[in-house]
């Protein structure tokens, strides 16, 4: 399972270097890598303070992100996290946070681990 997420973004990745140039892909998971991390923090904070408004703004920058770098997985959670905190049902969203966590690690390592094919395109 692990290495459909890495071909998933691999396939995303490639096609934005051939779109935008490799050095732009390079920046693309540069930032990814710093942000998500940092969305995901919002949502587990948001979840904690039980703060629905917080949780939802984090989960759509990230659904995007996501969506970006070709992490489909992750941006179908974040879809769901965004309408449960919309409904402020953050139980339920609660629930979805360690699948959420997981996704965004394999991401993270997927996008990592493919960032020098694309740093010696440029």
């Amino acid at each position: 399972h692990g290495g459909s997420v890495l071909a998933e973004i691999e396939n995303t990745l490639a096609t934005l270097a051939n779109d935008l140039g490799a050095d732009t892909v390079v920046e693309i998971i540069e930032l990814y890598v710093v942000d998500s991390q940092r969305h995901v923090l919002d949502i587990r904070k948001g979840l904690t303070n039980n703060d629905a408004n917080i949780v939802r703004r984090a989960a759509h920058t990230l659904k995007s992100t996501a969506a970006t770098i070709g992490a489909m997985a992750l941006n179908e959670t974040c879809i769901q996290l965004e309408q449960l905190a919309r409904e402020n049902k953050l139980d339920q969203a609660n629930s979805l946070y360690d699948q959420l966590a997981r996704q965004e690690v394999e991401a993270r390592r997927a996008v990592n681990t493919l960032q020098p094919k694309f740093a010696t395109i440029s």
